[in-house]
């Protein structure tokens, strides 16, 4: 899902990602995203130290939840910001 989401920004972008305490899982990543020619860096961080990363990761718990049909609650909450405001 990261490959193609990285695949289809046209900017230069550096990455950081939550890292999973798993080194071959994490090693995997950096080496399949780095080598895209957009990643100007792509590096591993604690969720609960790098700002923003926790927010990111609620946001994807959400999609994920609505695209197994688990609960669609929260995905309709940022879903529809728009409408909001």
């Amino acid at each position: 899902m990261l490959n193609n989401i990285v695949s289809n920004i046209y900017d230069d972008i550096d990455i950081i990602f939550d890292a999973f305490k798993k080194k071959d899982f994490e090693e995997k990543i950096i080496r399949s995203i780095g080598i895209l020619d957009n990643v100007l860096s792509i590096n591993k961080q604690d969720l609960q130290v790098e700002a923003g990363l926790k927010f990111i990761d609620n946001i994807c718990s959400a999609i994920r939840l609505y695209k197994t049909s688990q609960n669609i609650n929260f995905y309709r909450l940022f879903s529809n910001v728009n409408e909001v405001f």
